[in-house]
């Protein structure tokens, strides 16, 4: 429905404002950890091969090249373990953004999500007011051409006249 349907609430800094399903977050973050468990595999297979390459090699029984080739699948392997923690953390720093939570005391004035909706990055889903910044839009039929900028103005709110501000 029209987010201007519904009642605007307060809320305090870090009160939760939405949820989404975090099914698909928490299988990134399985999915990186087993990853990383992988390459960490890999990089102490790597290790332990380089290691023989390098006592055959002072030994004379192997050669620069196969000791070379070893140094450089350990490197590759380090260098996939980094990555793999790195996608690891990504994962879990995408997994916080599963619940949005208010950054200061304020008003939701507006909640345009639907609940079930696919959202796209960055699409608004709540919007949030500090209450010591106020704005009022006012529209004036064009017949009432004898209203002038200046003085201090009374408004009441037509959906709640009881409610009343001044400004100019």
């Amino acid at each position: 429905g029209d987010p201007r349907d519904l009642p605007s609430f307060p809320t305090r800094r870090s009160s939760d404002l939405a949820a989404f399903d975090p099914t698909a977050l928490e299988l990134a973050v399985q999915a990186a950890s087993a990853n990383l468990a992988s390459a960490n595999a890999q990089l102490a297979n790597a290790s332990g091969a380089e290691e023989r390459q390098r006592a055959l090699h002072e030994t004379r029984t192997a050669t620069q090249a196969a000791l070379d080739a070893a140094v450089q699948a350990r490197d590759s392997a380090k260098a996939s373990a980094a990555r793999a923690r790195a996608a690891l953390d990504k994962a879990l720093e995408q997994r916080t953004f599963a619940t949005l939570v208010a950054e200061f005391d304020g008003v939701v004035t507006a909640t345009p999500g639907e609940v079930g909706q696919v959202i796209a990055p960055g699409q608004a889903v709540v919007t949030v007011a500090q209450p010591a910044d106020r704005e009022a839009v006012v529209d004036i039929p064009e017949w009432q051409d004898d209203i002038r900028a200046g003085p201090l103005l009374s408004l009441a709110l037509e959906r709640g006249p009881t409610l009343t501000a001044r400004g100019r």
